[in-house]
């Protein structure tokens, strides 16, 4: 009797990860988010914890003033003038933050 030789046969599984930030930023190129928006792409989080963990948070206040100073984001002043913002802008300063924000709460 002979042995049977084993065979390994590795099959490169391709990184869907870059290809569909490129597909999501594709899709927003040239659009601008309300708080709203910004909710849902944050996963339905609260303007609260929006403001808490995103647009008042320290950590993030020169990245933040920065885009303001652009125009890619523009501050909610009272009722009738709505928080705006760049949507590519604030996907991308999503994307190199996720991992330090606290998604514990709501």
């Amino acid at each position: 009797m002979s042995e049977m030789a084993s065979l390994t046969v590795e099959i490169p599984i391709p990184d869907f990860t870059k290809a569909l930030y490129d597909q999501a930023q594709q899709s927003i190129i040239g659009q601008s988010w309300t708080i709203t928006d910004l909710r849902k792409w944050l996963g339905g989080k609260s303007v609260t914890w929006i403001k808490s963990n995103i647009l008042y948070n320290p950590k993030y206040s020169h990245e933040i003033a920065s885009m303001e100073a652009k125009g890619q984001i523009h501050v909610s002043s009272g009722k009738g003038n709505a928080w705006r913002f760049k949507a590519t802008t604030m996907a991308e300063f999503i994307e190199k933050h996720y991992e330090e924000f606290d998604w514990k709460g709501k």
